[in-house]
């Protein structure tokens, strides 16, 4: 990525972050992937969760893929923007991988970045299988 376009995209990102940092924290879920145009994995396991859960809790979903061209570079600096101001205005911000948005602000008090790791099949399983179950000593 060359100087001049990474530039840009922490100044979109701040700017967004900026418009949003003077409303107040919201009671709100976002799920941010850079690498799909929509949801997969862990985070639609999380927010199909959430949504069965706990359902009066507002779920935003942020999912863009990056394509080449004017175009893409147009969508990426709009989607920039976006992230900034969920970033600035959310309680919780869950992402998948690396994504860039959050590297380049300093998150508010009383928010919450998660990123969540790819675990193989072994370790869900293991995960899975003691999740209704208590610890310790009976």
């Amino acid at each position: 990525m060359s100087g001049l376009v990474l530039t840009v995209r922490i100044v979109l990102v701040r700017i967004g972050f900026v418009v949003g940092e003077v409303l107040p924290l919201r009671r709100r879920v976002v799920l941010a992937t850079a690498h799909s145009a929509r949801l997969t994995g862990n985070l639609a396991a999380i927010g199909a969760g959430l949504a069965a859960r706990t359902p009066d809790v507002s779920v935003v979903t942020l999912a863009h893929q990056p394509a080449r061209g004017l175009r893409g570079r147009v969508v990426a600096a709009a989607h920039a923007v976006v992230a900034g101001f969920y970033l600035a205005t959310s309680r919780v911000f869950i992402v998948d991988d690396y994504y860039f948005p959050i590297y380049v602000v300093r998150p508010r008090p009383g928010t919450t970045i998660v990123q969540t790791w790819h675990a193989c099949g072994a370790f869900k399983k293991v995960g899975y299988s003691v999740l209704d179950k208590s610890f310790g000593m009976d």
